[in-house]
């Protein structure tokens, strides 16, 4: 059991933990519920060492965390964040990679090793999460309804998203996504699904690249691939003033979207002010490179235009 004391912990010196006391017992799911920047995230980070305490006590099997070395810590623990992009692998082999402390070089897999990942899939598999959602199958169908995953983004735990998508036979599935991978892999992952919620930002590579640090290339081949297919989609456009509200990135959007079948229409979502308060609790200053007062230009007339239909969330 993984259990703290009177925890603090932060950064730059200011607490984003405040006298935390919780215990993560063993043979259990423990659920963090908390809005972005609360500290869920740091918490995990702190009981696992990955970020120091400033204060109070982390006890691992009741040893304090700081007398672990960190080949016993690993053997006790591990931590698969959001955060970070998962390869295209099965998930069998992603909870091999849990074994790695218990091996010595070359990191050869034993007969034993697979024995206690398949007993860890079966523990908290596929299975289990599909067989709550197949309990409320029924009223989904009644009235209309279905299943969305969503996240965070869903599509970096694909290998886990597939195996559930494919134990829900007669369950209408859909997805939120940024796009934001490798088209096998998206083209894997929709085959599964009834519906499709993805975002363009910005249809401007370079100033797509400038804002999130990245090419929009991938998502775009995604989104291509929408427009030739046979799933009803939603495009989600976030609306940040001064970034991608311009009449030029909505009429190239529109232009991309227009003969696509199955769109089912665009969504606008302006921008709101609450994207900030993470910064604040980490003790960081919230510099947008946009100004978060300024108004929003938003053109429904474009899509119009092209004779798609538009809604403002």
């Amino acid at each position: 059991m993984i259990e703290t004391r009177s925890l603090r912990a932060g950064y730059r010196g200011r607490d984003v933990l405040h006298d935390v006391s919780v215990s993560f017992p063993p043979n259990c799911v423990t659920v963090l519920l908390g809005p972005n920047g609360c500290g869920k995230s740091t918490l995990l980070r702190t009981v696992l060492g990955l970020q120091p305490a400033a204060g109070g006590e982390v006890l691992v099997d009741g040893t304090p965390l700081g007398e672990l070395s960190p080949g016993e810590l690993a053997r006790r623990a591990a931590y698969l964040p959001q955060s970070r992009g998962v390869p295209n692998i099965s998930a069998l082999r992603m909870v091999l990679h849990g074994r790695f402390p218990y091996l010595s070089y070359p990191r050869r897999y034993r007969p034993e090793d697979y024995q206690m990942v398949q007993k860890a899939l079966n523990w908290v598999g596929a299975g289990e999460l599909a067989g709550r959602i197949l309990k409320n199958a029924d009223y989904y169908a009644a009235y209309g309804g279905g299943v969305t995953f969503s996240g965070g983004e869903p599509l970096m735990q694909a290998a886990f998203l597939g195996e559930v998508l494919r134990l829900l036979p007669g369950v209408h599935c859909a997805v939120e996504t940024s796009g934001y991978c490798q088209p096998s892999l998206f083209q894997e992952i929709t085959a599964l699904l009834d519906y499709v919620i993805m975002d363009i930002k910005l249809f401007d590579e370079t100033r797509h690249r400038h804002f999130t640090g990245v090419s929009n290339r991938l998502i775009l081949q995604n989104a291509l691939g929408l427009c030739e297919g046979q799933i009803p989609f939603v495009i989600r456009i976030p609306v940040i003033p001064g970034v991608n509200d311009t009449d030029e990135n909505y009429r190239q959007t529109a232009a991309f979207l227009s003969g696509a079948r199955n769109l089912v229409r665009v969504e606008f979502l302006p921008y709101h002010k609450t994207a900030g308060a993470k910064y604040s609790m980490a003790g960081m200053e919230y510099q947008p490179q946009f100004d978060p007062e300024g108004s929003i230009h938003i053109s429904q007339e474009i899509f119009g235009e092209y004779g798609i239909r538009s809604v403002i969330l």
